[in-house]
């Protein structure tokens, strides 16, 4: 059996992705959370899959690409992208990987994140047999949308106007649409 799906069919479903992406990044953006890319791939075919969302990749700090960053000597299984990008961020720097969350959609990129020692929630790509990965992860998720950021130590979406900074740690967050994001997180309190 062959599946052919239309053009509209794939742009929609698209879009919902980078809809939910964009909403967890500009969540995060807006409660002082800084942002960075790391991604296997290189930069001509970085700025390609970015070229029309421009503004939504400005939120990030910095961006590591594998394939072009001589500090990265192996690419996903190992963990070389997700520790070079957290080394990069300003300080001060997560206490210790397991202060990182990943979120992933690949199966190397959650055993990279585990060799790094790192958490993370794996949001599957649909033609992706997670059984090899599914124990490894801290979290299987059907979308970002059934992300909780509380759960872990994360802003609440619907959190109050009046909020104190009480502490740092460091998260690290990669998405379907191609937004693999190192965060470095405040955890907020309700006053």
């Amino acid at each position: 059996m062959r599946l052919v799906l239309h053009e509209s069919v794939i742009e929609k479903y698209v879009k919902e992705m980078l809809a939910r992406a964009e909403k967890l990044v500009r969540h995060l953006h807006c409660h002082g959370v800084l942002i960075a890319v790391a991604k296997g791939s290189s930069e001509k075919k970085y700025d390609l899959k970015i070229t029309h969302h421009k503004e939504l990749f400005s939120l990030f700090s910095h961006v590591v690409l594998a394939s072009d960053d001589p500090e990265v000597r192996q690419g996903k299984p190992c963990p070389d992208v997700f520790t070079v990008c957290a080394k990069r961020f300003p300080s001060p720097l997560p206490a210790s990987p397991s202060n990182v969350l990943v979120f992933e959609d690949a199966s190397n990129g959650v055993e990279a994140a585990v060799a790094a020692g790192i958490p993370c929630v794996l949001v599957p790509d649909v033609n992706l047999d997670i059984t090899k990965v599914k124990d490894k992860a801290a979290e299987v998720l059907k979308s970002l949308e059934d992300f909780v950021p509380e759960k872990y130590g994360l802003p609440t979406y619907d959190v109050a106007k009046a909020l104190t900074v009480v502490h740092c740690s460091q998260v690290m967050l990669i998405s379907r649409s191609y937004l693999l994001h190192h965060v470095k997180v405040s955890c907020y309190h309700n006053i």
